[in-house]
């Protein structure tokens, strides 16, 4: 997504790693899940709100109210708490055939869908719907 660089790379190293051991620890008998979250309803909106801060003249300055719908969007209603979020992570990990992946949260599922689709359009889409450019393409 837009504005999430740093955070989507380490979410997808995260998914990497959890492939890697799933495959190294199998022949041991050990099961990984990979927890893909979603917007979970915590602090850190409020928190990312207030630590963003753009010049008036800054580059940026065309998607702010983006980034801030963005931000809000991850904490709304249909995030979970915290603890139901992790009351749907330990019942997922204590199901008899657990799943290797796991994505919940607020807006999960459509990272789930788009992930079949090819990744120029996905990439389109993400900064159609999200940023919104100004620029004409």
């Amino acid at each position: 997504m837009p504005w999430g660089g740093v955070y989507g790379a380490s979410k997808a190293a995260l998914a990497r790693l959890s492939e890697t051991l799933y495959m190294e620890a199998a022949p041991f008998n050990v099961h990984v899940m990979h927890v893909a979250p979603g917007g979970v309803r915590t602090n850190i909106g409020a928190h990312a709100l207030e630590q963003l801060s753009l010049a008036e003249y800054s580059f940026y300055s065309p998607w702010r109210a983006s980034m801030i719908a963005r931000i809000n969007h991850t904490q709304g209603a249909d995030a979970p708490t915290p603890k139901q979020f992790a009351a749907r992570v330990v019942r997922a990990v204590l199901r008899h055939d657990p799943p290797r992946y796991l994505s919940l949260g607020a807006g999960a599922w459509i990272n789930t869908v788009l992930q079949w689709f090819p990744r120029g359009l996905v990439l389109w889409l993400m900064w159609k719907a999200v940023a919104g450019s100004p620029w004409k393409a």
